[in-house]
This record gives C-alpha cells, structure tokens and sequence, in this order.
C-alpha cells in the first residue's frame, strides 16, 4: 500500500495507517465513532506521524456480506478532513473469511468474491493530524 501514498507525494514513513475498523449499527450516531477516529489520530500525532490514513472496503453490489441498507460512510470522513487518494484502490480476495455453513465448510462462493479497498489520507489543507 505505499505506492499510493508515494504518488500523492507523501513518505509512508509518516503516514499512520489505521487499520480497518468496523461499528456496530447497534452503536452509530452517538458520537463513538467520532471519538474513536479522535484517539486514533491523538496517538498518530503522539508519536511524530504528519499524517493518518486507512483503507476502506468496497464490496460490489452484489457481494454476499455486503449489508443490505449499505451507506457509504464518505461523508462522515469527509467532514473529518479525510479524502480519498484517487487511483489508489486495491482489489483483494476474500479467500480465508467465508461463513460457516454448518457443515464445517466455508462458504465457497464467498471465498471467491472480492473486495476493493480504496485509501483514504487526512488532507493538511482541511485539518490538522
């Protein structure tokens, strides 16, 4: 995943990724995740990074574990001074994160399906790390 921070002009080595996280819909709209993105980027500055990044997944349309009332969360990032780095999307297996499908198996077509994983940099120019 360097190369697109590398084409945007960054150096990787300043760049906190955060790795994927995920909040129950049980839990949205009171402000954690807020909170959460808050922590993470307070532990980025700690330790000299001059900016933050992480990757999020796409799934297409009709992918098996994409949840039917699906939102992008794009505007929440947005408006915490995130954008997305265009060009930098990755596609990547889904091999090893199957369902059980009772009998022990997993889920075979969905070991076969895909996922797009587009990378996302805090913008200096709207905020500060």
């Amino acid at each position: 995943m360097r190369r697109p921070f590398e084409e945007a002009g960054l150096d990787p080595a300043e760049v906190f990724y955060f790795a994927e996280s995920v909040l129950d819909p049980d839990y949205r709209g009171r402000g954690i995740g807020h909170r959460f993105f808050d922590e993470r980027e307070a532990h980025a500055r700690s330790l000299g990074c001059s900016t933050a990044a992480f990757c999020a997944v796409i799934r297409p349309d009709d992918h098996p574990m994409r949840p039917e009332d699906y939102s992008p969360l794009d505007p929440f990032w947005t408006k915490r001074g995130y954008r997305k780095l265009n060009g930098g999307g990755r596609l990547f297996s889904m091999a090893g994160c199957g369902r059980d499908t009772g009998d022990g198996k997993a889920d075979a077509d969905l070991d076969r399906r895909s996922v797009t994983a587009d990378p996302w940099q805090k913008d200096p120019r709207l905020g500060d790390l």
